[in-house]
């Protein structure tokens, strides 16, 4: 069977001594041109995608140093933070408690242009319904009881700068009206005032509620949502990006060295590796204290998997028993063989009876009474004693 081939024809004109002697013609089969256009393409596609990719983790702004960790996902979040820094714009931050919301607000006010004027902190559930409104835009003399002089308020004082509504969320609706007039108008009226107060401030606020589901129940404004949501930057819990853990830990280990003033050089074996398993529902914010908890109870130049609570034991513990090999369907073994292999497993990551008992949620004599029953007394705590 012939198959019809077809041809890029491509003449060139042979001139010797500046006479035409001829022709050269070469012929290209047009599926081979098709397949190095496919090749040129990809590889275009190839080097745009790796251009997207280098902005994300280019470098960042010394002002970011603060917030550690190396995880994709977090330094997306940095690469927006940075890049919108040198900008007005309006910024709202979200996410968990203790995710560094804060931190992030800082960097980008010490990134901005700003960066020689005023940062203004104001946490909105913080301050009292009563005084929040005279604590943000100020009062006149005499606007009420108590109010013997002029007061400015957070925005007058963040002129030129910065303001960072932490908490925004927690605003109630009259004060939600109020903001979005300051932040269309850029004027703030003091209570009791007759004239506005011109005013040129940045503004970043952060919650860690979802905004979105507030206006649906009519708690939150929806112009003012928008209004705020100029540029989202969301930050990660850290359960999103655990390969963070080790980074983190190191740099408290470094803190807590030189503001309690020991010198702790090293964690324990196995020590990571339970931070890294646990679920962290407080974030950054409960890694620190539980590092600060093992820096008070310690008694040596090492982080002990001893002085972690007791519910991170058990967290672990539920996960290590989830991931027993046990036998197909057709080998059953008896519950006494399991419970043999959940206490072989357990023994390796407590060095006490006591510390046993409480991961596996039984009395300290039963938990003794299993280890002498099978024998494995020579195995507790060996997984983590000290090399």
């Amino acid at each position: 069977m012939n198959h019809q081939l077809t041809y890029i024809t491509k003449i060139n004109p042979i001139i010797f001594d500046e006479v035409f002697r001829g022709t050269v013609v070469t012929l290209s089969p047009l599926d081979e041109i098709k397949i190095l256009l496919q090749k040129l393409e990809l590889m275009e596609e190839r080097t745009k995608y790796l251009e997207r990719e280098l902005s994300k983790h280019q470098k960042l702004n010394s002002a970011f140093s603060k917030i550690i960790g190396n995880s994709e996902v977090l330094l997306e979040s940095l690469s927006m933070a940075n890049k919108v820094s040198k900008t007005d714009s309006t910024v709202l931050i979200t996410g968990e408690s203790g995710t560094g919301k804060e931190l992030v607000a800082r960097a980008i006010h010490e990134t901005s242009d700003r960066c020689e004027q005023s940062y203004i902190r104001v946490n909105c559930s913080a301050i009292s319904p009563n005084l929040i409104e005279s604590e943000l835009f100020g009062h006149e003399k005499g606007a009420f009881t108590g109010a013997y002089k002029v007061h400015r308020g957070k925005f007058e004082l963040a002129d030129n700068g910065t303001i960072f509504l932490d908490e925004i969320g927690d605003l109630n609706l009259d004060l939600q009206v109020k903001l979005l007039r300051v932040l269309q108008e850029k004027e703030v009226d003091r209570v009791g005032g007759f004239e506005p107060v011109t005013i040129n401030v940045r503004v970043i606020a952060a919650t860690n509620r979802d905004l979105a589901k507030m206006i649906e129940e009519g708690k939150f404004r929806e112009d003012l949502y928008y209004r705020l949501n100029v540029i989202p930057i969301h930050l990660p819990p850290l359960r999103s990006r655990k390969e963070d853990i080790p980074l983190l830990s190191e740099h408290f280990r470094v803190h807590f060295n030189q503001h309690l003033g020991k010198s702790i050089n090293r964690f324990e074996q196995g020590l990571i590796e339970i931070l890294s398993n646990y679920h962290w529902p407080g974030n950054i914010r409960e890694l620190e204290n539980i590092i600060e908890r093992l820096f008070n109870l310690t008694d040596d130049d090492s982080l002990k998997v001893r002085d972690l609570p007791h519910y991170i034991y058990k967290e672990e513990m539920a996960s290590a028993t989830q991931n027993l090999d046990f036998l197909p369907a057709s080998n059953i073994l008896t519950l006494e063989e399991y419970e043999r292999q959940i206490f072989t497993h357990a023994c390796q990551f407590y060095p006490s009876y006591n510390q046993l008992s409480h991961a596996l949620g039984i009395t300290h004599k039963t938990a003794a009474k299993k280890i002498r029953k099978y024998g494995l007394e020579h195995l507790l705590g060996n997984k983590y004693q000290n090399t």
